[in-house]
């Protein structure tokens, strides 16, 4: 759709669809107009000229002037004193403080006393629509009934998992009120319904988190063979951090542990590392085996194993020349221990990318054809032919994939690794590759976005002038009239 016929429509909707009275302000704006979100000035049926597009006049109603839409917004406020205050009356057990004189709109704050004798502030709007009709004590104490649990409910609630209330300690209110209540090994203790209700693992002794008793703490941490510097009276629960030596590594001096954590790891957190180490760490038999089941030879058979970053120097059957510093932990995740053996069988043919090998030749000959590419972009104008503004790619008609292959297949010249190719031959087909681009059409400029579009319906190599014909025809017919749109794209054929 050319620029004339979209301003049209916008200036139709606008000045009769609408019926909203608004003009717009003059012809002139057909020249700067592009889309629905160009800008445009239009006359308020006040006689009031004001700036929007197309899209907020359409579907965010922009159909007036401020002064206008401040007046509207005004009469949908507004609402008489006596409708309001039947409203209340007939509606909740709440009277109206406010008199009509210091009434203004239903959205500003009007005094209120709430059927307990308090005063509260509120809005019509929060009164009619959200029932805030009441005083915040009154609310919460509302919400708090809807939500509080019966008692039968609880008692039935913490029997279903062999758990017995005993007794409450206080007048049932919500769920944060305490009880006494039995396990079913027989231990008592505190808790109440939303503690029990949250936790997992609820009895304080079956899991392990009663307190215990300060005595036994510091007897556990002696049989542990760390020296307590705390006293038994210092321990308040299994997560209080307390003060310790460990004999094996006195030099760190006082460090801090909980009898959670005691229960978890011997020792002191340097012991923990150093066992975890010595369990992980693997024999240097079990090492140097599996460098030569790698195919490689350990130069120094004496080097001291330590952990999966030692290095160790290896030489390869394949690569003696080259002396190599293998490390365990890229040893075991590599098929080869040799680094220079899995370059070998990652390149050239059995690399997943292999196209024939000619990548780095097409990449060579692509720079000889710079004369064919200046005479595509005179030929197109020096702008995309789709649209007549500024290119950025010049687009082979007949696919550049094809003439390097008709090259190598009349110059006879084998498809080998581009460093094989002597300067003769790529001399040879060089010749051969300008001769067929002057063989086959010259190329067509394209803005970049039809450029993708074209290899994402066509695909990137194998391209013909037939194509790109289909393709012109595929844009006429609207095809992908949200694609010119998004991009500001308008077809000039």
């Amino acid at each position: 759709m050319s620029k004339k016929s979209n301003y049209q429509d916008t200036k139709n909707f606008i000045e009769v669809e609408s019926n909203s009275g608004c003009k717009l302000k003059d012809e002139s704006q057909i020249e700067i107009y592009k889309n629905g979100k160009s800008k445009i000035v239009v006359t308020c049926k006040c006689g009031t000229d004001f700036t929007t597009n197309f899209e907020k006049f359409k579907h965010r109603n922009k159909r007036q002037c401020n002064e206008c839409g401040y007046k509207i917004t005004s009469n949908k406020l507004s609402m008489p004193f006596e409708e309001i205050e039947e409203f209340v009356n007939n509606n909740s057990s709440c009277k109206i403080r406010t008199n009509k004189n210091e009434y203004i709109d239903i959205e500003n704050l009007i005094e209120m006393t709430c059927r307990c004798g308090e005063d509260f502030k509120t809005t019509f709007r929060l009164f009619k629509y959200h029932n805030k009709r009441q005083c915040d004590k009154c609310g919460i104490d509302n919400f708090s009934k809807l939500r509080r649990n019966n008692i039968k409910d609880i008692v039935k609630y913490i029997k279903s998992y062999n758990y017995n209330i005993i007794r409450f300690l206080e007048k049932y209110k919500n769920g944060k009120s305490e009880f006494i209540m039995m396990c079913d090994k027989g231990h008592k203790y505190k808790s109440n319904y939303s503690a029990f209700k949250s936790n997992g693992s609820r009895c304080p002794y079956c899991s392990g988190n009663a307190r215990l008793d300060g005595e036994f703490v510091y007897n556990e941490f002696l049989n542990n063979n760390l020296y307590p510097k705390f006293i038994p009276s210092d321990y308040k629960n299994n997560n209080t951090s307390l003060p310790y030596i460990c004999p094996k590594h006195k030099e760190i001096g006082i460090q801090y542990k909980s009898y959670s954590a005691l229960k978890l790891s011997n020792g002191c957190r340097v012991c923990g590392i150093e066992n975890s180490s010595e369990t992980r760490r693997l024999s240097s038999k079990y090492v140097y085996d599996l460098i030569k089941e790698k195919g490689l030879t350990p130069l120094e058979s004496d080097t001291e194993y330590i952990n999966n970053r030692t290095h160790i120097k290896c030489i390869c059957m394949k690569h003696p020349d080259k002396i190599q510093n293998i490390r365990m932990d890229t040893l075991q995740t590599n098929k080869y221990g040799c680094k220079y053996c899995r370059y070998e069988d990652q390149s050239g043919e059995n690399n997943y990318g292999w196209k024939g090998g000619f990548s780095s030749s097409k990449n060579f000959l692509r720079d000889k054809i710079l004369q064919w590419k200046k005479d595509s972009i005179i030929n197109s104008n020096f702008k995309c032919v789709l649209t007549g503004q500024i290119f950025d790619k010049i687009h082979h008609l007949y696919g550049f994939n094809l003439i390097i292959k008709e090259a190598f297949k009349e110059t006879k010249i084998p498809v080998k690794k581009f460093i094989e190719y002597t300067n003769e031959d790529m001399t040879i087909l060089s010749d051969k590759v300008i001769e067929l681009h002057n063989k086959y059409p010259l190329g067509v400029c394209l803005k970049e976005e039809l450029h993708k579009l074209f290899h994402i319906l066509y695909k990137c190599g194998d391209n013909t002038p037939e194509q790109f014909e289909e393709f012109k025809i595929r844009l006429k017919d609207g095809e992908f009239n949200d694609l010119l749109n998004e991009n500001g794209l308008i077809l000039n054929y």
